[in-house]
């Protein structure tokens, strides 16, 4: 996965499809089709934009409801060429979807928003280290929405500061 998480930083546009576009070739009655695939929270994150055909469901709509959080090509006879040479050459709008992207999972999909609020829901108070990470993310949040300069160091090899599952154990 590390590999994944890498190629992922380096790339512009990520191809992403809700599972129901490809369902026809693999159909399930366990209604795993009705998720929104990891392939788009995980290009989010990178900052890479995401192109093809978001699902077609509620979640994905609250999860992905910022501007050009997916650039729309559907289908066998999509524009998929010149939906990427128009991004191509426009890279204000790219750079604006990229940084909308990571400031979305920093602030909503890290891992440690789930954390807090399983630890909620058993009324457990987590250690003082998921905090300072939830705070961290915001700061970064930020300086990513302010600074183009922190999204290029992230993409072409920095880190956000992973910090090790230990805190988010409860005390």
């Amino acid at each position: 996965v590390p590999q994944r998480a890498a190629l992922l930083k380096r790339t512009k546009i990520a191809p992403c499809y809700g599972l129901q576009a490809v369902a026809h070739a693999k159909r399930h009655d366990s209604g795993v089709h009705d998720l929104t695939p990891m392939r788009f929270y995980d290009a989010a994150a990178a900052g890479a934009c995401i192109l093809g055909e978001p699902p077609k469901l509620e979640s994905y709509r609250r999860d992905f409801d910022w501007e050009d959080a997916c650039f729309e090509v559907s289908g066998e006879n999509g524009d998929y060429l010149g939906v990427v040479k128009g991004l191509l050459s426009d890279p204000d709008r790219l750079a604006r979807a990229s940084a909308s992207g990571v400031a979305a999972a920093l602030t909503r999909h890290d891992w440690a928003y789930r954390w807090r609020d399983m630890l909620a829901m058993a009324g457990l108070t987590p250690q003082p280290a998921l905090d300072a990470r939830l705070q961290r993310l915001k700061a970064l949040e930020a300086q990513v929405r302010n600074s183009a300069s922190l999204l290029q160091s992230w993409r072409t090899g920095g880190r956000l500061g992973e910090t090790p599952a230990r805190a988010y154990a409860v005390g």
